[in-house]
């Protein structure tokens, strides 16, 4: 029987992970906010950008782009909030998508291998990437993870 993890935003639930029987969560965890900075960064460029040439120019196509991109935002910033990365005592899953959910399972019993990486600026402000080795072929990235070498920690006590 698999156990119910939902969590209730008003009305809604939204099912984090469908657990299987003596199944628990050891860490759950969503990118690391350096993923949204990165468009939002970009977002303000354009902003800049397109509200200069709409005071130069009175051009109304201008502020139509700046919505548009506004909206691409939006749209990262759902998807952000909706990626996780899970670690339990039987697989490591990733789980993305807004309207369509996609999930990624790993079982702890085919894992060969955890790697991760940081680099100069990801050592100080706390994100890197984390590779999975699951088969002699295979391997899964998770990039922009926060604490990558807590994840590589907990795996690596898991899977031995």
């Amino acid at each position: 029987m698999a156990t119910n993890n939902a969590v209730e935003y008003g009305n809604m639930a939204y099912e984090k992970l469908s657990l299987n029987e003596d199944e628990a969560i050891t860490l759950e965890l969503r990118k690391h906010p350096v993923a949204l900075a990165k468009s939002v960064i970009g977002i303000i460029a354009v902003s800049v950008v397109l509200i200069l040439l709409y005071a130069l120019t009175n051009m109304w196509w201008f502020l139509l782009t700046w919505t548009w991109f506004g909206l691409l935002l939006f749209a990262r910033y759902l998807n952000y909030r909706q990626e996780r990365l899970f670690v339990t005592n039987q697989r490591v899953v990733f789980k993305h998508g807004i309207f369509h959910t996609r999930t990624y399972d790993i079982p702890l019993s085919r894992i060969s291998a955890v790697s991760s990486y940081q680099s100069i600026i990801g050592r100080i402000i706390g994100y890197g990437s984390i590779n999975i080795e699951h088969s002699e072929v295979k391997r899964t990235t998770y990039q922009l993870v926060p604490k990558p070498e807590l994840i590589k920690r907990v795996i690596a006590q898991l899977t031995q």
